[in-house]
């Protein structure tokens, strides 16, 4: 009578099957993790960009209403970049409505980036801005774009004049605006234009139908 031969499996082999399925299941978490940190920093852009874009957007329809004339008014009587208390600006006077510059139905707005808030103010104290409605840009008188803002770089085209002064001399403003979704990251996380904290870039030209520079 033949023996019983019965199969069994080693240690060796129990420890090799071991591992291989140990890397395979390290191998598709890796893959998941992967995935989505990519569907993270994918979606933080958009959501930047998208942002980012609104408050474009909203600049160019408001200052897209400036109206007058620098040679006609006086420098800076339609675009004035001069900063507000030290903070990056931009200040336009524009149009009620009715085609025509009025002292007294036309009014100044401004924008203004305080640390990395870019605020908006539809109607300032005066042609300075230093106040909103009166108010010194208080929180009754003022509207947050976005809080993500690193900087506001402002172009004014303009020709010099004899006075060492200079006026808008192009009917259109350029605005550029960098962002980062966490623009102040504390020590030890992601600094901004990592993929954890993307930083985005973007620019509008603002055309000026209702301003004259001639």
């Amino acid at each position: 009578m033949s023996p019983l031969k019965i199969s069994a499996i080693t240690l060796v082999e129990l420890i090799i099957a071991i591992t291989l399925l140990s890397f395979i299941a390290l191998s598709f978490g890796a893959i998941d993790l992967f995935s989505r940190f990519q569907v993270q920093s994918t979606d933080r852009r958009a959501a930047l960009q998208n942002e980012t874009s609104l408050a474009l957007d909203q600049m160019n329809k408001a200052i897209g209403a400036a109206i007058g004339n620098e040679l006609v008014e006086g420098v800076d009587s339609v675009i004035n970049v001069q900063a507000i208390s030290g903070n990056p600006s931009i200040k336009a006077f524009v149009d009620n409505g009715d085609g025509q510059r009025s002292a007294a139905l036309d009014r100044w707005i401004a924008y203004q980036l305080i640390g990395n808030e870019l605020q908006f103010c539809s109607a300032c104290g005066d042609s300075s801005c230093n106040a909103c409605a009166a108010d010194s840009w208080g929180a009754a008188h003022k509207e947050t774009l976005t809080k993500r803002i690193t900087a506001m770089t402002v172009t004014k085209p303009v020709i010099a004049l004899p006075d060492s002064t200079s006026r808008l001399s192009e009917n259109w403003v350029g605005i550029e605006l960098d962002a980062c979704w966490n623009p102040i990251p504390a020590v030890g996380d992601p600094a901004c234009g990592s993929q954890e904290n993307p930083a985005v870039n973007m620019r509008t030209r603002i055309i000026l139908p209702a301003v004259a520079v001639n």
